[in-house]
């Protein structure tokens, strides 16, 4: 039990110091830590955009989530949303100027954390694969866990 406490706890403590790395950049824009992965996705999805669907998916967050940040964003001046006949949720967003140039310094930032925090790893790309694989491991496990209570 010892190597699982200390996983989850090592675990907790960066997600906590992620979170707060995304509160401390956003805060000075006058923005929530939960808005920067928003513009994160955006950033990396421009000049396409995205719909509010598509960051639900992308972002791992409920659709309320996403309707409030989005919303934030827009009142903010940060993105635009497309002007069409369609439905509201397959609208795109897009970053406005402002919005491209708060996710930029974010991204530089966030980059300069994560090369910090891999610094002493000889290879980060073998790591991610093994967290990526423990991920996908764990949500078969919770899968056929919800299965079994069923």
């Amino acid at each position: 039990m010892e190597g699982f406490e200390s996983f989850a706890d090592m675990i907790s403590r960066i997600h906590f110091l992620i979170q707060k790395i995304k509160n401390d950049e956003m805060k000075k824009y006058g923005l929530h830590g939960s808005d920067a992965i928003f513009l994160f996705a955006l950033y990396y999805h421009q000049p396409e955009g995205l719909t509010s669907k598509e960051l639900t998916n992308l972002c791992h967050v409920d659709k309320a989530a996403v309707s409030r940040g989005l919303k934030e964003l827009m009142n903010k001046g940060m993105i635009t949303r497309e002007q069409s006949d369609q439905k509201v949720y397959r609208l795109k967003y897009n970053l406005t100027d402002d919005g491209m140039l708060v996710a930029e310094q974010f991204c530089t930032k966030i980059q300069s954390a994560m090369d910090l925090a891999g610094e002493d790893m000889e290879n980060l790309d073998a790591f991610n694969a093994y967290l990526k694989s423990m991920y996908d491991h764990l949500a078969t496990f919770v899968g056929e866990t919800k299965n079994e209570m069923a």
